[in-house]
């Protein structure tokens, strides 16, 4: 179908998830495993597989929602200037949104990541939101005013934004999250820590030192149940 786990994309491993988009509809699997989280971290690694996208096209690759499905952080790719350009977003308490900078990566493998924080109280103001492209950090956006946002559901693929500038297949793979730590580059031979599930290569998913995947608690260290994958396809 459109939405398929294939050997063809293989990111990080044997298997990866590839997204057809042949229509303005929303296409992607969705990750219910975080319970209201005021800290999380994602990577997943992004192929373009020169997609077709009308010149300054954009559409969001992934999403970190609420419980009311109400978007809070979110990753978009856009074309421009011959290129594919990626960059995050962070929603704050007045539904206001601060985005990073656009920062250029090829027609070819890559893997992002952030990391995302709720403000400790409603003076605080120190919600934060930080991303990286195969490794280096590229921006972070400090002094947030976000404390009542939470992260429920996690979606990837072609989540919101698509046009009829924009068709042909995304690959993605790797998907890991969790609460607190770098995560970094998936390990040779396309093992996840945590998470890898019908995105990768449904190998046997486990947490790393001291460590607790988002959505779960008290697994520090042990092997955890694979998240639950649900494919969204709207036409």
């Amino acid at each position: 179908g459109d939405l398929s786990v294939t050997s063809q994309a293989a990111l990080a491993g044997s298997f990866g998830m590839r997204t057809l988009i042949d229509s303005n509809g929303a296409i992607y699997v969705l990750d219910n495993r975080p319970v209201a989280e005021t800290q999380y971290r994602v990577r997943f690694y992004l192929d373009p597989n020169s997609a077709t996208m009308v010149t300054n096209d954009i559409f969001t690759i992934f999403q970190g929602r609420a419980a009311s499905s109400v978007p809070v952080v979110q990753i978009e790719l856009r074309r421009a200037s011959s290129q594919y350009w990626v960059r995050a977003g962070v929603r704050d308490d007045g539904n206001g949104w601060r985005y990073t900078n656009y920062f250029a990566i090829t027609d070819a493998p890559h893997f992002l990541e952030i990391d995302w924080r709720a403000s400790t109280s409603s003076s605080a103001n120190n919600g934060l939101l930080t991303l990286w492209t195969d490794g280096t950090q590229r921006a972070s956006i400090t002094a947030v005013n976000n404390d009542t946002r939470r992260i429920e559901d996690a979606l990837l693929g072609a989540v919101a934004g698509v046009d009829s500038g924009t068709r042909g297949t995304i690959f993605l793979d790797a998907f890991e999250s969790r609460r607190t730590t770098y995560i970094g580059a998936a390990p040779a031979g396309g093992t996840s820590q945590i998470g890898a599930s019908s995105i990768a290569d449904n190998v046997e998913a486990g947490t790393g030192p001291n460590e607790e995947p988002a959505g779960e608690s008290g697994a520090a260290g042990g092997q955890v149940d694979l998240p639950i994958y649900l494919p969204v396809i709207n036409r």
